[in-house]
């Protein structure tokens, strides 16, 4: 076996004097797999566990000077640390993520040997023209989203997720490269103290604010690279451009995403809102993980899109999810151009508006329900006119002129003083002489006295009833009247009565 594992490792993949490398440690060198900003990655083979492996040796900067090469003068402390992070990071195991299996130093070369996976890169996917259906994007960047929370829960940040870093196999099962490859690399370049300093590691296009900052890192971070990806797969292109890193950077600081829905048509405005959120300049604004996300992406890009034809009927292809306040405003304003006049929109979700059949028009609406705020109006005049309905019949009640009515012995008595001095007038024609008259009134008039003055004794009063009774029969002319104030309710009762008969044909 050859020492060539001893020796510094140049960009070119070979050894300095020109020949092949075959060996890095332990493992066998069968080929370069490809090249980056952090390294070179070679096809290898474990010949102890007898399987492939990636094997990524690290480019370098020279203490000081911050160039880019292939020599390595470590020392105890930085060897210490880049190790650290390498055994951090070889605990991740996850379905969708390339296992780290060794991270070490060989002489001058730091290296790292990973799990081989054969597959494409997602970045290599985009640029060849290739789009995901919806459904195919969905569950890629479900499982991409599991494993970067599983990471996330692990203490481990990736630092520089972008489509380089995402590898796609043969039956569409994504794996995130690269996890926590940034931190190590970061470990070793630092040999110096201050060396990194003012340097910013991973990829501009996919750096979140903090990290363009050169800002502490945290979840949040990692979670806006990922929605960039998210974006770039759906759109095709990213939502932050720049020519050069200034022109990005200022971008990514200062400028609001691209709007999905414009690059998509068949796209709801609801995606917008979730891009809008994950891409948030400040972390606090973002979601606060890699699934929340996804669910919120997932759900909008399925909800259906509002489809109207010209005078015809709207189709939502499918149920609705449920009403979004603020896209109802869009709809009308898109529908009312494509129109003349105002249309109608009703609970049916239908326009009523006779015009030429023309073209379909594509209006965007997550959520439809068309009568929110017609709905809303008409029952707030609805509260009012019943309000007013109330008060009114109220105040009639109060102040609607109305008699008092008393009912006695199922007969009704008109309980004015008109009504009682007509019912007490009285006759003497049955009489035979004044004489007679004077008597018998003052013997009525003597009853009533003695009736009206009683102490309420029940025997007394009902034989004073009964002379009165018999009186009345002989003497129209009784007067009754002062009887309807006694305190006995027996004997109001009975004036009442008398009162009655006297009406009575």
């Amino acid at each position: 076996m050859s020492n060539d594992s001893d020796r510094p490792i140049p960009a070119g993949g070979g050894t300095p004097d020109g020949s092949i490398l075959e060996h890095i440690g332990k493992y066998q060198i069968r080929g370069m797999l490809g090249r980056g900003s952090a390294g070179i990655v070679y096809l290898g083979f474990d010949p102890q566990l007898q399987r492939q492996v990636a094997i990524k040796v690290l480019r370098v900067a020279r203490a000081g000077s911050g160039e880019a090469g292939a020599s390595f003068q470590p020392n105890q402390q930085v060897t210490k640390r880049f190790l650290a992070e390498a055994q951090s990071t070889g605990k991740l195991r996850h379905q969708n993520i390339i296992a780290l299996y060794e991270g070490n130093v060989v002489g001058p070369s730091p290296f790292l040997a990973m799990e081989y996976v054969e597959g494409t890169t997602l970045d290599a996917i985009i640029k060849s023209g290739k789009r995901f259906s919806t459904e195919q994007l969905i569950q890629i960047l479900v499982q991409l989203a599991d494993a970067i929370d599983y990471a996330h829960s692990q203490g481990v940040l990736h630092r520089d997720i972008k489509p380089a870093n995402i590898l796609i196999d043969a039956t569409q099962k994504p794996y995130i490269l690269d996890f926590g490859v940034a931190k190590i690399h970061e470990q070793i370049s630092a040999e110096d103290e201050g060396v990194r300093a003012t340097s910013v590691l991973g990829t501009p296009a996919f750096m979140s604010p903090e990290q363009i900052k050169n800002k502490p890192l945290n979840n949040q971070s990692d979670l806006f690279a990922f929605a960039i990806v998210a974006f770039q797969c759906l759109c095709g292109i990213r939502p932050f451009d720049g020519d050069t890193f200034a022109a990005v950077a200022s971008s990514i600081l200062e400028k609001n995403p691209k709007s999905a829905c414009s690059l998509r048509p068949d796209l709801s405005v609801s995606v917008d809102e979730v891009f809008s959120k994950a891409l948030s300049k400040e972390r606090s604004g973002r979601y606060g993980t890699a699934k929340q996300f996804i669910s919120a992406l997932s759900e909008a890009i399925q909800r259906p899109k509002l489809v109207v034809a010209a005078g015809g009927k709207v189709d939502t292809h499918g149920l609705v999810s449920g009403a979004v306040e603020k896209d109802l405003e869009t709809v009308r304003s898109l529908v009312s151009k494509a129109v003349e006049g105002k249309p109608e929109i009703s609970a049916t979700s239908s326009i009523q508006k006779k015009t030429p059949k023309k073209n379909l028009l594509r209006v965007r609406a997550p959520s439809i329900t068309l009568m929110v705020k017609e709905a809303s109006s008409l029952t707030l005049i609805l509260f009012f006119a019943g309000l007013m309905l109330g008060v009114s019949s109220i105040l009639c009640y109060v102040f609607w002129p109305r008699r008092t009515v008393l009912v006695v012995a199922g007969r009704e008595v008109q309980n004015n003083q008109s009504d009682i001095s007509s019912s007490n007038n009285f006759s003497s024609e049955n009489t035979n002489s004044s004489a007679f008259i004077e008597r018998e009134q003052q013997l009525s008039k003597d009853l009533v006295q003695r009736l009206s003055q009683q102490a309420a004794n029940a025997d007394s009063i009902q034989d004073l009833l009964s002379q009165i009774k018999e009186r009345v029969l002989v003497d129209h002319s009784l007067d009754v009247r002062p009887l309807l104030q006694h305190t006995s309710f027996l004997v109001r009762v009975f004036a009442i009565k008398i009162l009655i008969d006297r009406k009575a044909p």
